[in-house]
């Protein structure tokens, strides 16, 4: 057993956030960040995606509906799985194990014929959500080391943010990483949207970052 001490650098400028000593045994358990936004009552839950600077879990296996050059530059960027309009019926009979899904917008019309099937596991391709792009390259290579989060309809975002055998810096860097980007996607004119930050570990006690 040994003794952890973070100090993280979480908002800009000089101030820092302390989230005091706490004994840990596995490094490879997780610390998990609970984040507090200023939401309204009916708004939207907040979510974004970003590509943490040190990775939680391997790359993400991901599946790409393109055809000719695409689906060779698919492939060159490292998707798992590329196909056209014949893969749709093998996804929808559940044949691969996949965490993303991408398409050219060319192929928009076939993928969604499994709109009902990709929809609901958050699969559905889209060009508002850049996973539907004829810059099918840089697609996949965000997409394979990209982390999502989402809060829940308190407007709490819970999520892994680090294993305990990150270092400190490393730690520091992905927690920075989220904050900023909460700031961003959900801020919409509040000067305080960031308004409470605790991190555990999986599981033990929360612990309140607190500004010095």
């Amino acid at each position: 057993m040994r003794t952890h001490y973070i100090a993280c650098g979480c908002f800009r400028g000089e101030a820092r956030l302390r989230i005091g000593q706490k004994d840990y045994q596995e490094e490879e358990h997780q610390l998990e960040l609970h984040v507090k936004c200023a939401t309204d009552k009916h708004a939207p839950i907040v979510r974004g995606s970003i590509v943490l600077p040190k990775g939680l879990k391997q790359e993400a296996t991901i599946l790409v509906f393109a055809e000719g050059k695409a689906a060779e530059d698919a492939k060159q960027a490292g998707a798992a799985i590329v196909g056209g309009a014949e893969l749709v019926p093998r996804v929808q009979e559940g044949e691969f194990k996949f965490d993303k899904c991408l398409c050219t917008p060319a192929m928009l019309p076939a993928v969604a014929k499994i709109a009902r099937y990709l929809g609901p596991k958050g699969l559905m391709p889209s060009v508002k959500k850049g996973t539907a792009t004829d810059d099918i390259a840089a697609a996949v290579q965000a997409s394979k080391s990209s982390f999502e989060y989402k809060s829940d309809r308190q407007g709490v975002v819970h999520t892994g943010i680090a294993r305990l055998g990150f270092t400190n810096g490393e730690v520091e860097a992905n927690i920075v990483t989220l904050l900023d980007s909460l700031k961003q996607n959900g801020a919409a004119g509040k000067k305080s949207f960031v308004q409470q930050v605790h991190i555990s570990s999986t599981r033990g006690p929360g612990l309140l970052l607190k500004e010095l």
